[in-house]
Parts: structure tokens; sequence; C-alpha cells
């Protein structure tokens, strides 16, 4: 008997058929797998299956009393409270079978048998659905996802694969009829994912799940359903679903000769057509023409074998960076994590030219920590990290971050901007910070992939200029500790002084900021450079040292604000000779703001700085907020 019936169903997005007349059944038991390529719908069907959204035809039948339970590709992105009170928030249909119980609890005492019957039957049904164990099954999904040693933390607070298992652990604990996954392996470690396939096997499970894991597949599946374009439809456009028997490598295998038959067999149709219209077109007139038009009518109404449609292959690569040396990152020991929470520890690493690196290990162990701090987006809490000058360094987040809003994939990846017809025109590498001169009209940009600062003509409005100016390849030569450094090693922000005409960069790696005044040409060498001496301000402050890794600049009213990321604060300076300190700090003491704000610590990991107002806005990237101060 089929407890989940799809029949005819298709779906538009406008005037786009994603898919259309999908039909298959589950049955009590089954264990389903659904494959396809990205895009192809199949988390829309999942969807539509588990009631979330409605088909645009056909139906969906579910049979009486059947719970489905579904889970999603990225779930847990704004839940509160501990781990475990999100999994102990599961089993709603216990919580109303127990409030039933207790409803009738009054009337035992009465002798009523309607009241007694109907009470020794929720109580059998409360016992068999593991009512009285569910404290039993809380322990046990826990320690098997792994979760069991994060009870008490935050979820906002778990990895990327700690919310995936938690994801799961909560769907298994509402005990649901129909388990709808839409790639659950997404995240986790092997322990987990072992477990999770132990699961599925073992349990009487009737269960429909996405995935491009085609081991997991084959461990857990013994159907699939794959989007296929449909018959006749528009290559690559319209698709519908076909169903094979086995896991994932009985589905290739049987596809391959499915589609091997059918590439055959379409060829010789397509030989026997030419013979034909060769006829046709030869006996059109004379003796032969009856016959001619015979075979003409018989080859109009001749259903056509259409060619297997074959899988886009993906023929892009990535161009390397152009790099003077053969190492590409190489640190000292290295402590990284968030705030003053060590995460993880290294010993000294090294990453070639050309090296191929996996780092492996369970869920929550440090692995994107490790690797945003390699890339420079998170600061070394202990330790340091040297790249080559030209390496351009990323980092692919497992959420997608940044892919979010309604702009379109070519605006989305850098359409015609300004910024993408510079690198297009000049070789622009890793653009970081921006700043205007409305003055002279001119784009100020760090090309931090480069080491240097670059300058545009704006009032050309012509797309994809030539740099009029590029500063910061040549050493400084302003005073006191700047003498003997070379130039810029990956600047990231720049800040524009509209009144005094001048030009400050934040150098991240040189560990300072360096101003630009007076004519500001090509080559041109620093005028100063700030924060590489202890900063004078009032306590707690006076006895640090400089800038480390300063990424953010501000200026407004002759003072400039700059974010030092390292050692997590902001300081300002008054003073603009080589090695001046700086004039004040904020955000190393816990700030005073009202409600939810008060007696919250100081900034963690700060990166960008705006003044607007009068206010010193502050993004604090460690604590997950922006701070507001009012110099």
């Amino acid at each position: 008997m089929s407890v989940l019936s799809v029949q005819a169903v298709a779906r538009r997005f406008g005037d786009r058929l994603l898919f259309s007349g999908v039909s298959f059944r589950l049955a009590h038991g089954d264990r389903a797998g659904l494959v396809g390529p990205n895009g192809c719908g199949k988390t829309t069907l999942l969807r539509i299956a588990a009631g979330l959204d409605g088909p645009d035809e056909g139906a969906v039948a579910i049979a009486r009393g059947t719970r489905i339970g579904f889970l999603e590709q990225e779930l847990l992105t704004e839940v509160p409270g501990t781990v475990e009170e999100h999994a102990r928030g599961a089993a709603g249909h216990l919580r109303e079978l127990e409030e039933r119980l207790r409803a009738l609890e009054p009337l035992l005492a009465t002798g009523d048998t309607a009241a007694l019957e109907a009470y020794a039957d929720l109580q059998h049904h409360f016992d068999h659905a593991g009512g009285y164990d569910f404290d039993g099954t809380v322990r046990r999904v826990l320690g098997g996802l792994g979760l069991d040693a994060l009870r008490e933390r935050a979820v906002m607070t778990l990895s990327g694969g700690e919310r995936t298992r938690l994801g799961l652990a909560r769907l298994l604990l509402d005990d649901p009829d129909i388990l709808l996954l839409d790639e659950p392996t997404n995240h986790l470690d092997l322990a987990a994912l072992e477990w999770l396939e132990r699961f599925l096997v073992e349990r009487d499970l009737t269960v429909l799940v996405s995935s491009h894991d085609r081991w997991f597949l084959d461990r857990v599946t013994a159907r699939t359903l794959s989007f296929e374009a449909a018959a006749g439809g528009a290559p690559g456009r319209e698709a519908t679903v076909v169903e094979y028997r086995g896991g994932y490598t009985a589905y290739a295998r049987q596809r391959a000769e499915r589609e091997a038959a059918q590439t055959k067999a379409a060829g010789r149709q397509a030989r026997e057509i030419a013979r034909t219209e060769e006829y046709i077109d030869r006996f059109r007139a004379g003796q032969l023409s009856k016959q001619s038009r015979g075979r003409a009518k018989k080859l109009a109404r001749l259903e056509r074998i259409a060619a297997p449609e074959r899988a886009a292959e993906h023929g892009w690569s990535l161009e390397a960076a152009h790099l003077a040396s053969e190492t590409v990152v190489e640190t000292t020991a290295l402590a990284a994590g968030h705030g003053e929470r060590v995460v993880v520890r290294t010993p000294p690493l090294r990453i070639g030219r050309g090296d191929r690196i996996a780092v492996v290990g369970p869920n929550g162990a440090g692995k994107t920590t490790l690797a945003r701090t390699l890339a420079g987006e998170l600061p070394a809490l202990e330790g340091y990290v040297r790249s080559a000058p030209t390496a351009r360094l990323a980092v692919l987040a497992q959420q997608g971050q940044g892919l979010v809003g309604s702009a379109g994939v070519i605006d989305t990846v850098g359409g015609v901007s300004v910024i993408e017809a510079l690198r297009t025109a000049t070789g622009l590498g890793d653009p970081w910070g921006i700043a205007i001169d409305t003055t002279s009209s001119r784009l100020w940009v760090t090309d931090r992939g480069n080491s240097r600062v670059l300058a545009y003509d704006l009032a050309s409005g012509a797309m994809g200029p030539a740099a009029q100016i590029v500063l910061g390849q040549v050493d400084l030569t302003a005073n006191g500790a700047a003498t003997t450094q070379a130039g810029l090693r990956f600047p990231t922000d720049v800040a524009w002084d509209a009144v005094n005409g001048r030009l400050f960069v934040a150098d991240q790696q040189n560990h300072r900021v360096v101003y630009y005044a007076g004519t500001i040409t090509s080559g041109a060498l620093a005028a100063g450079v700030l924060g590489q001496g202890d900063f004078g301000s009032a306590a707690p402050s006076t006895t640090q040292g400089g800038l480390t890794s300063p990424t953010g600049l501000a200026f407004d009213a002759n003072k400039l604000y700059v974010s030092d990321q390292a050692n997590n604060r902001i300081l300002a300076f008054k003073s603009f000779a080589s090695g001046s300190p700086a004039a004040g700090v904020f955000g190393q003491t816990s700030f005073t703001s009202g409600g939810a704000g008060a007696g919250i610590a100081g900034m963690s990991s700060p990166s960008g700085v705006e003044m607007v107002a009068g206010r010193l806005w502050c993004a604090d990237g460690g604590g997950h907020r922006v701070l507001a101060f009012m110099p």
C-alpha cells in the first residue's frame, strides 16, 4: 500500500517549466534516491511532496495519519536555545498524546468505560511511539550523531556540520512515517555519515533522499528516481522523473545501457529517414509520385526517436597567480580561533606552489577557522601567517555567504560593474577598499592582490579605463620607522582627506597606515607612516604596541580612525607626522549601551569602520555585531 503518491506533477517558475509529468509512489519501507544535476528541481519536488509548496499541475496524496519529516539543505540559521533544548522540542505527536492522556485521567476514577477504553488505546499508542523512553532516545540520537558533548552549547555557535547533525537529530526524534531528506550528507563528518547510514538501513523507515553522494545512495537506497529531459522537450529545459531499480551504481549502469540503445535506435531511424526523404525528393514527379506522396505521409506520422541529451561538461579552469616564490603560504606555530577562544593549534605550516592539501577532522574541530585564518579573513591568535606578495587567497564558505538577495547570477559574480571592468582592463587583483575624491573625480582602489593602490578617472564615463596613478610599489621615504621599509603589502582600505588633499592607506601586512599628500602621481613617495609606535592615549591602552593587521579606515574632521583587527580595537589619530602616537582607542572595554548591549565585552576582530553623522560605526566581526561610538 502506498503511503505517498505523486501523480503527474508539474512546476513552473514564471514562464519556465521546470519539470512536468512527474509520477511515483512510495510504499511503507521503501528507500528511494532522487538524483539529477543542480537546479533540475530536486528540492522543489521534495517540498511539494512534503506539502510545503503546491504543484502547478497534478496532485500529491498521502495515506491517512501519515506524518512527513523534511530535512532541508540549509537549516537552523536563526534558532535560539541550546542543542538539548532544540532536540527536546521534537516529538510534537508525543506531547499531543500525553496531553490527551492527562485530560482523560480525571475520568478514570469515575469508572467511565468509554474513558477507560480511550485511555488504554492512547496509552498503547504512546508506548509504541516511544513516549516512555523519550529521554533515552534523545541520549541515543544525540550520542550517535556526536552531539552528546555539545548539549549545553548554543545552537548559533555550532559549525555547519554540527547544525546539520542537530537538524537530523530533531527530525529523527520527531519519528515521522516518511523521511524526505535534501542533501543530508552536507557537512557531515565520517562518523556521523556512517551512523546515519546504519540508522536508515536498520530502521523500518520510508525514505526519499536527494544526494550527490553516490556511495551513500548505494548503501541506503534500493530505488532511484532520476531527473532527465522529457521526451520531445527542449534540451536542458523541461525535465521529468524516470525510475530505476537499485542504488546509484545500478542506476548508472541501467541508464548508460538505455541511453546507448536509444542512441543506436535514433541513429538507425535517422539513416532510414534520410533514405526515405531522398526517395521522396527523387520521385516527387513522374510514374512513382503516388508512392512518393504515400511515403511522405507515412514519414509525417512517424514518431521520432530523440537521442539522449548529454550532460553539460564544464570546461573552465582557474588561472593561477604569477608567484615570485615557491612558497604560497607559510606560518609559524599557529593558534586560530574566535575572540580569546583558541579552536585549533598547528605546528609551522607551508603551502607550496601547486600543492593540493586535504584538511580532515570531525565537525567543530576548527577546519573552517583554520582556512579563514590562512586566507587572512581571521587574525591569528598566536603566531603569524605570511603569503607570497602576489598570491590571492580566498575561502569558499560552506553556507554560500554573500549569495543572497535579489541580484541575478551575472550581477552576483561581477557583471558589468566598475570594479569588474577595471579588473578586466588593468589586471586588478583582489580589490578591497575604495575611496572617491569628488574634487578630481578620481576613484582610489586598493589592489590587495598586487600590493598597490590605483586611481581611475571617473569623469571619462568609460568602463574599464587604464589606471591613471599607481602607488605603493616603491620604498617609503618618510621619517622615523618608515625609512627602511619597502612598499605596500596587501593594502586593505583607503580614505580620502578632502580638506587637506591626503590619501591614507591601510597597509595590512606591514602593520601600519601610510599616507600620501600634495601632488600625487605614479610612484610618489609616501609623506608619512602611522601606527608603528606605542600610542599614548589613556589606560588601558598606554602599554600597548602599534598596529597589527589594520583593515579599515574612516576620516572625519581631521581625525583618522583605523580598525586594528588583530589587537581588537579602533585607534584614532589626530597628528599625522611619522611615528605620531594615537590620540585614542575604542572597543577594548565593555560597552555601556542600553538593553541587550549592557555589559557585553569589547571588540573581537573589527574590520570596517565608517563615520556617519558624528557616530563612528564599527563592524565587530568576532562579536557578530556592529558597534556605534560617539567620539
